[in-house]
């Protein structure tokens, strides 16, 4: 009997066939990213944040009521405005809404896959569980909207860590370098506090406001021993404010047996990351990019060819885990212009991916100015 339900309440908003609002596998709800619009598809409130959140927040609500879940309920949240300006409104709202129990990762998008949107949130939550939360004094305070760990069972959600020092002081104002250590730190500060180890990770993301910043992120994770995990590194206009240069968020499974996926068939990642790791029944994945088995470009300029050679190399990846693309719960489209929308949307199509929770967003650039399209994804194995 299959273990997986496909979450797509009427008054969310329609998905049109092409993902569900949630995909709830044992006690994990995956929640697509929602967005500020009306069961017929309809933006609410044009050019107002205050309304776009408020009707978001109803979406979210409803998406998890019809899972079986509540704000309560989330572990992990991510939030994706198009404008740094609208950090408080939406803060205050999500405070409002019950949801500073939960981690969060703010990044700044160049836009939505319509103009008017103002933002997006995606996130995970668990029904039932041990529950846990960390917020260690080695660490800054929040500011009340998020919580530092949170950890249901074996499984631990770090919120995007930031290059602030236990007072609250930005550390290295203008120095990625030493921003990306500080960064690092405090993950991993929150990770000790749970009786973590660098070793439970099975996935980063890290996000940084210039490409230029790629190498001493890269660094800081190789230097603190972050290496041995599936990663995904995207270039976002702005974090939180604009004196943040990178955050890395991360995901923890504690004290279960892991096994690392390294498929002969997709390219080397020359030891900077994993392709996968598979803890219990979740596969991992990391960010897929269209290389080829020799590490070389698919697709130069086309959006289209290099969506399928993402999806090729994912098919591969999971294939190695056991797994096939039908086992995926959640996936993570970033996008380097709108227009590689189409081209991805028609690939995804064929394939049959329509079921999984799914978020796109438009980001400013990923690790090499090549890559058009990166997608990032979460299977469970056996619970079709």
């Amino acid at each position: 009997m299959s273990n997986r339900r496909f979450i797509n309440p009427p008054d969310a908003g329609p998905t049109h066939g092409r993902y569900s609002k949630a995909v709830v596998s044992g006690n994990r709800v995956f929640m697509a990213g929602q967005v500020p619009v009306d069961m017929g598809g309809h933006v609410s409130g044009a050019g107002d944040i205050e309304i776009q959140t408020s009707q978001t927040l109803r979406n979210v609500g409803r998406v998890l009521e019809e899972s079986g879940a509540s704000f309560g309920d989330m572990t992990m949240t991510r939030v994706y405005p198009a404008s740094v300006a609208w950090r408080n409104q939406i803060g205050d709202a999500r405070r409002a809404a019950g949801l500073a129990s939960a981690t969060s990762t703010l990044a700044v998008i160049e836009s939505l896959a319509n103009p008017s949107l103002l933002l997006e949130i995606s996130g995970i939550a668990h029904i039932g569980g041990e529950r846990s939360t960390f917020s260690p004094d080695t660490v800054h305070e929040t500011p009340g909207t998020y919580t530092h760990g949170v950890q249901v069972d074996d499984t631990l959600y770090i919120a995007g860590q930031i290059a602030l020092d236990p007072d609250g002081n930005v550390v290295g104002k203008g120095d990625a370098e030493a921003q990306a250590d500080q960064a690092v730190l405090n993950l991993l500060r929150v990770l000790e506090a749970a009786g973590g180890s660098p070793d439970d990770i099975v996935y980063t993301c890290l996000y940084i406001t210039h490409p230029s910043y790629v190498d001493a992120i890269r660094t800081a994770r190789r230097k603190y021993g972050l290496t041995g995990c599936p990663n995904t590194l995207i270039v976002v206009p702005s974090l939180a404010t604009a004196d943040f240069l990178v955050e890395i968020e991360a995901i923890v499974v504690l004290g279960t047996e892991k096994t690392v996926i390294k498929p002969p068939d997709v390219h080397s990642v020359s030891g900077r990351y994993e392709h996968a790791v598979v803890a219990g029944d979740t596969v991992y994945m990391a960010g897929q990019i269209a290389l080829d088995p020799d590490g070389n470009l698919v697709g130069l300029g086309d959006s289209e060819a290099q969506a399928r050679q993402l999806y090729h190399n994912m098919e591969r990846v999971l294939a190695a885990a056991g797994g096939t693309l039908d086992d995926i719960v959640s996936a993570t489209v970033y996008m380097t212009n709108l227009q590689h929308r189409e081209g991805h949307n028609k690939v995804r199509g064929e394939i049959g991916l329509t079921t999984p929770a799914n978020t796109s967003v438009v980001i400013s650039a990923l690790a090499q100015p090549e890559f058009l399209l990166e997608v990032e994804a979460i299977a469970v194995l056996g619970d079709r």
